[in-house]
């Protein structure tokens, strides 16, 4: 008989490490059903040739308000933040890892699956802040050539509060403070930053290797203080050498 080891998938340590990251700087975790309403791509004001309005419809569906397959984590995501808003939530930052669905099939006829990475915040936060977790959470990953560029033309984010991310040239996500219109869609009242992102070039980039420098000889010094001493004789001290 063959023995193997057992082992736990690459997948699931990048989604750990990514958890206790988000979870370390005051994130919690989400955890929403797959099932969205038709509506949804209108409320996330998105493009109607926008490759997210092609849904997968289930022939057997709960109900109208669960009769798609999400293709994006955003919308019940707002949805969360819209009823933690209205219990007069006044703090909250939130993260999902789950999957999206195209009716785009495999070889196996089966509608294709893609693993994203979402995160929304709201409070005492800003743009600054979502930025910095996205910062965060790659560098943890040992992803380091990434970089930010402004998007103004994306309709679901603030045009002046929204940007793409990039690793090695591919676009990894984008975030931002989300649009007005898409605020009163889903019934949000405080201004609310969000953004989804391709868990694909996660796993393509990320690296466990890391890189351990000596620790400095000496302690680190925040200032140089330079101090001279005046000694003073009195002719006392003077008669009595």
């Amino acid at each position: 008989m063959e023995t193997t080891l057992g082992g736990i998938p690459r997948v699931s340590k990048l989604s750990r490490n990514i958890k206790n990251t988000l979870v370390g700087i005051g994130y919690y975790e989400l955890l929403t059903y797959s099932f969205v309403s038709p509506k949804t791509a209108d409320r996330l004001i998105f493009p109607d040739d926008d490759i997210r309005r092609d849904t997968v419809v289930l022939e057997n569906a709960l109900g109208e308000e669960y009769s798609e397959m999400r293709t994006t984590l955003l919308g019940n995501m707002l949805d969360v933040v819209s009823r933690n808003q209205n219990r007069n939530i006044e703090d909250f930052n939130i993260f999902e890892i789950g999957n999206t669905f195209s009716p785009i099939r495999d070889e196996d006829n089966i509608p294709t699956e893609s693993l994203k990475l979402a995160m929304a915040s709201y409070g005492e936060t800003d743009f600054y802040f979502l930025k910095e977790s996205v910062e965060r959470v790659l560098d943890e990953l040992g992803i380091r050539e990434y970089r930010f560029e402004r998007e103004s033309k994306n309709g679901m984010f603030h045009p002046g509060r929204c940007a793409n991310i990039y690793i090695n040239d591919e676009i990894f996500g984008t975030f931002g403070e989300i649009h007005p219109s898409v605020m009163d869609n889903f019934e949000i009242k405080w201004r609310t930053y969000a953004g989804e992102f391709d868990f694909r070039l996660i796993d393509k980039y990320a690296s466990e290797k890391r890189e351990y420098h000596e620790l400095p000889k000496y302690p680190a010094s925040q200032r140089d203080l330079a101090v001279i001493v005046c000694l003073l004789y009195t002719s006392d001290a003077a008669d009595d050498s």
